[in-house]
């Protein structure tokens, strides 16, 4: 299935290993959406496989000077489900992240690595997109901001390049006149599969709305 497994302890060291020709490659974290890819064939036999899991630090959602909340690339669904933070500004995406699948893989699954899957039928995506989110890429070229509407290509396609790892994804808190809510459709109730999802926002004054945003 691959040749060489490198278990990367620091940011600095994942940026080096990327920088270098190791054939092809791909990072895990939780492991949920890369080795049922590897088990189907999707990426044939690959060079090297670089386990993120043990960077120290890279577990964290937080508030940045500017106010924006950052959930960092080894935070789990789990994570944002327990989160005080994100319950009160990011209800949505707690929403989307309580209708993932199991427990059990709910406390593997990274929100970033579900984000960099680009598969349409994955939940955090249209939550985070409606709160107009972006992810920080970084590699030895340094760090660039993308939003996450511009991340995307097409089905299991983004502007990744080859030598950048998604660091965090990023947005600004909802406000409390913000109501929000977010639905998803499947064959069955529970360890399904999307068939579609939706979120909604709406900027309330009162009665009357100022701004919709819809996502699907």
């Amino acid at each position: 299935m691959w040749k060489n497994y490198h278990i990367v302890e620091t940011t600095d060291e994942l940026i080096s290993l990327l920088n270098q020709q190791l054939g092809n490659k791909k990072i895990i974290a939780g492991g949920t959406d890369l080795m049922v890819e590897m088990h189907n064939g999707k990426w044939g036999d690959l060079e090297t496989i670089l386990d993120i899991s043990r960077i120290a630090g890279l577990d964290q959602i937080w508030r940045k000077p500017d106010g924006r909340i950052c959930i960092e690339a080894l935070v789990t669904h789990n994570d944002v489900i327990r989160s005080p933070l994100l319950r009160e500004f990011a209800a949505p995406l707690v929403q989307a992240c309580w209708r993932v699948a199991t427990p059990q893989l709910r406390n593997r699954a990274t929100v970033v690595g579900n984000l960099v899957t680009a598969s349409p039928a994955n939940d955090t995506i249209t939550p985070l997109m409606a709160m107009d989110a972006s992810v920080v890429l970084v590699s030895a070229r340094g760090k660039r901001i993308v939003n996450l509407k511009d991340f995307y290509l097409g089905v299991r396609k983004t502007v990744l390049e080859a030598d950048e790892f998604v660091e965090s994804v990023q947005f600004q808190p909802l406000p409390h006149t913000i109501k929000a809510n977010f639905l998803k459709s499947a064959l069955r109730r529970t360890q399904a599969i999307s068939v579609l999802n939706c979120c909604v926002l709406l900027e309330m004054d009162g009665k009357q709305i100022h701004k919709a945003v819809i996502t699907l």
